[in-house]
């Protein structure tokens, strides 16, 4: 074990509950956080694990094993960008979950007068951090006050309910002290863990190796024939050679199909996946590609279930491009797909796109059996709701 932590007769456990989220908190938890991954040990002298501070933290250094610093007034905070570490960083491909587990131990100076430690975290790409912000102490507050005995603590928060932080994990955010401290105080961070997490909503490029198990949203092999999609902010669209292409006539143009204009109804626990060949103007670099859903048990286009490409994660290259999503761990694919929407642009781009296909399916083929068994249950399912 990394350092020794005291073990605590009691275990003190509290809920926060808030409108948007809630969650608990231990103080010094008896048993073990096991299966995490490791946002930082810090076990490196002069190693900052891809972490960063701002200027109201002063003395900053990593030696013994810890994160160390003073704070220096105003807003001290330190930060990981996840998504801007060095592929394959396992702590890169973490998305949070009901359950998901956010540990970290700290000391703090004898007699502190810090109230709080609060923790953001970015998540599904919103800003720099969910709002509000959890926090693993807080003084006269229902969460436990920050030890003020010089020792380590073990503080660990796991999410019970709230969509403001389910979702891919782009970003940490700690404030390890409260705004304004006293200045000079120290603060010692020995680890920060991530456990109960499941796979990020990964966009896959595979550029020639389609679904080999799909159910075709959308081919437009048919010359003139949109397939009943319905267009908004887009013109001069054509279906030509088995592309549909289009130029913007406004900021944020789309297209999209729900069941009602004969799109499949889906099952989804046979398809985790989407997937989509499309093709973006060489032009454009600082556009995103977004896809929205809705499903029978959660109808109808919501940001809550949107999920996007970043700018960054498309070959700005004008050739067509694979692009593949897994769905499955969002909170919200499950029952039958009722509707599917994809925007080309988000820059506000007036470049032609093209797209060749959408699909829903899996990476691997399942068993008859299991097949079988799938459609039953989407006969189930449709029964029930009709």
């Amino acid at each position: 074990m990394k350092k020794s932590i005291l073990v605590m007769a009691a275990l003190v456990m509290f809920i926060a509950c808030g409108r948007a989220m809630a969650f608990t908190v231990e103080l010094d938890p008896i048993t073990p956080l096991t299966g995490y991954t490791s946002m930082a040990e810090w076990d490196t002298d002069g190693d900052f694990e891809d972490w960063t501070y701002n200027a109201d933290l002063i003395d900053v250094q990593v030696s013994g094993g810890d994160f160390i610093a003073k704070a220096g007034g105003g807003d001290p905070n330190m930060s990981l960008n996840i998504d801007a570490l060095t592929p394959f960083d396992s702590r890169m491909d973490l998305a949070t979950a009901i359950g998901t587990v956010f540990e970290i131990r700290m000391q703090f100076a004898t007699n502190t007068l810090n109230g709080r430690v609060d923790f953001w975290a970015t998540i599904n790409g919103s800003g720099p951090g969910s709002w509000p912000p959890m926090q693993f102490a807080a003084a006269g507050g229902a969460i436990p006050d920050v030890p003020t005995d010089g020792q380590f603590h073990v503080f660990r928060l796991t999410l019970e309910a709230g969509d403001n932080y389910i979702g891919n994990l782009n970003a940490l955010r700690m404030d390890p002290v409260a705004d304004a401290p006293p200045i000079g105080e120290t603060f010692k961070v020995d680890y920060f863990r991530v456990a109960n997490v499941t796979s990020r909503v990964v966009v896959i490029k595979v550029d020639g190796t389609p679904l080999p198990s799909y159910t075709s949203l959308a081919e437009w092999n048919t010359d003139g024939d949109l397939e009943n999609w319905m267009l908004s902010g887009i013109t001069n669209e054509t279906v030509s050679g088995g592309i549909f292409s289009g130029e913007p006539n406004s900021a944020d143009p789309w297209f999209y199909k729900n069941n009602g204009m004969g799109m499949p109804q889906v099952n989804l626990a046979l398809a985790p996946y989407a997937e989509f060949r499309l093709k973006q103007a060489a032009s454009s670099t600082a556009s995103d590609i977004e896809v929205f859903f809705g499903t029978t048990n959660n109808p109808g286009l919501s940001g809550a279930r949107r999920v996007a490409i970043p700018a960054t994660d498309i070959p700005h290259d004008g050739q067509f491009h694979i692009y593949r999503y897994r769905m499955a761990v969002h909170p919200d694919w499950n029952g039958v797909l009722e509707g599917f929407r994809v925007d080309p642009y988000t820059d506000g781009s007036f470049e032609r796109f093209e797209i060749d296909y959408v699909r829903v399916g899996d990476t691997v083929i399942p068993e008859p059996a299991l097949l079988l068994g799938i459609a039953l249950a989407g006969i189930a399912i449709l029964r029930k709701r009709f």
